[in-house]
């Protein structure tokens, strides 16, 4: 994808989380604390809580983003590169 193209497509930072979320819900998330699968998408914190333990995970923990302070576009046009 060219960048003008991935511009068109996700021309700021929420429609690169909103994309970047369609993509975790699609494989699945998993709670780091007890191993459950069934979360929910908290969208005032913009995290998963489990609904067994409560523990909170967020969209990047766990995938190629861990520990990046990099914005999502950044994050996003690398996977789509």
């Amino acid at each position: 994808m060219k960048i003008y193209e991935f511009n068109k497509y996700f021309p700021d930072e929420a429609a690169c989380r909103r994309r970047f979320r369609e993509w975790r819900d699609k494989e699945g998330v998993t709670c780091q604390h007890c191993g459950s699968h069934d979360v929910v998408w908290l969208e005032s914190k913009q995290q998963y809580q489990c609904k067994h333990c409560r523990h909170r995970t967020t969209l990047r923990s766990g995938t190629v983003m861990h520990g990046s302070k990099l914005p999502f576009c950044t994050g996003l046009w690398l996977c789509t590169c």
